[in-house]
């Protein structure tokens, strides 16, 4: 089961890298990047979580043959590891889209032409000024505003979620003899 503990930390590290390069695309994307970089820069993630989650699958697959009670606790954490890593997945994308929401809106608040002066940035503009009138787009980026903070805190209890499992499957007590006999048996 060591083996298999390794396998998936090593998974895992391939896993944070691929959301370090999403997230790389989407900020230059929300600078202004064009829609098919960002999509195809997406298509690599997906493909890249694909893969992994598939791998950790066929971990979860190879442990469920061993019987044994630290086989299955193994299983059952990798399970809600899985479950966790598409939740964060489902959050992280709603996220991109409505950071690059607020992106926009808080472009069209800085136009010149709402303003009479040169484009500044919206969030200086109202932590600063005195009784800001901007009327519904305000009122618009700041819901904006409140939907991506939501949204940021269930992603960071997320990430808590899977860090949790991590260190269950990190320091997890293995029984190796288990394993070795196990592949021993299915060897020719």
């Amino acid at each position: 089961m060591k083996t298999a503990v390794q396998k998936v930390l090593a998974l895992q590290e391939e896993r944070a890298k691929a959301y370090g390069d999403f997230e790389v695309d989407f900020r230059s994307y929300a600078k202004g990047g064009s829609d098919e970089l960002y999509m195809e820069g997406t298509k690599d993630v997906t493909a890249r979580f694909q893969s992994i989650s598939s791998q950790i699958n066929a971990v979860v697959a190879s442990l469920q043959e061993i019987k044994s009670h630290e086989a299955s606790q193994l299983c059952g954490w990798l399970t809600n590891l899985q479950r966790l890593e598409k939740e964060k997945l489902r959050i992280t994308v709603v996220l991109h889209f409505e950071r690059k929401r607020q992106c926009q809106i808080e472009e069209r608040l800085c136009e010149p032409d709402k303003h009479g002066e040169e484009k500044k940035c919206n969030c200086f503009l109202r932590r600063n000024t005195t009784n800001f009138q901007g009327g519904d787009d305000v009122f618009e980026l700041a819901m904006q505003e409140s939907k991506v903070k939501q949204l940021q805190r269930q992603l960071d209890e997320t990430i808590t979620d899977i860090n949790e499992i991590l260190d269950e499957v990190r320091y997890f007590p293995g029984d190796d003899d288990q394993e070795d006999a196990s592949a021993a048996a299915a060897a020719p």
